[in-house]
C-alpha cells in the first residue's frame, strides 16, 4: 500500500483540508497521527470530523491507546491497542461523530493481546487513526477534527 497527504484549500468547505491519497493492493492504508506519550480525552465523550470520499470507500477510525497489561513500546503496531468505529466515508462532505460507546476493540488485538483490559480507555489515548482495507485507489479529504 501506498499513502500520501497533502494539505489543500477546499471550495465547499472554505478552508484548508488534509487530503489523504492512496492505493490499497492488500492489508491496509492507514491515515495516522501516533504519539509518544498518552493523552487523557476523558472529558469527552466523542470525537467528531468531516469527511469525503472520491470512491465512497468503507472507513475505520481507531483511537489507539495504551493497555497497562501489553502496551510496552507504543512504536510496535502489536502493542497499540485499537478502538475502532466502522463508517462508510461518503462522496459528499459529511460530518461524522463517533461517540465512545460506541467504539470496539479490534477483534485481531485482542487475539494476539489476549491479556489485554477490554475496553477503550480514554485516559490514555495516543493516536488517531484513520484505515481503509479496501483494495483500491482513493483520496479522503479530512477536515476540523474535536474532541466533544
Amino acid at each position: 500500500s501506498r499513502s500520501g497527504f497533502a494539505m489543500e484549500r477546499d471550495g465547499e468547505r472554505g478552508s484548508r483540508v488534509l487530503r489523504w491519497s492512496y492505493t490499497n493492493t492488500g492489508g491496509w492504508a492507514t491515515a495516522d497521527g501516533v504519539g509518544a506519550d498518552a493523552r487523557d480525552i476523558s472529558r469527552y465523550s466523542s470525537i467528531s470530523f468531516w469527511i469525503r470520499s472520491r470512491a465512497a470507500t468503507e472507513i475505520d477510525l481507531t483511537l489507539m491507546c495504551f493497555d497497562p497489561n501489553v502496551t510496552k513500546n507504543p512504536g510496535d503496531w502489536k502493542q497499540r491497542k485499537a478502538a475502532t468505529f466502522h463508517f462508510a466515508a461518503p462522496r459528499r462532505w459529511a460530518r461524522i461523530s463517533a461517540p465512545f460507546t460506541s467504539l470496539r476493540i479490534a477483534e485481531w488485538f485482542r487475539e494476539i493481546q489476549p491479556k489485554a483490559t477490554p475496553d477503550f480507555d480514554a485516559t490514555r489515548v495516543y493516536g488517531v487513526l484513520f484505515g481503509s482495507n479496501a483494495r483500491q485507489a482513493d483520496d479522503i479529504w479530512i477536515d476540523d477534527i474535536h474532541f466533544e
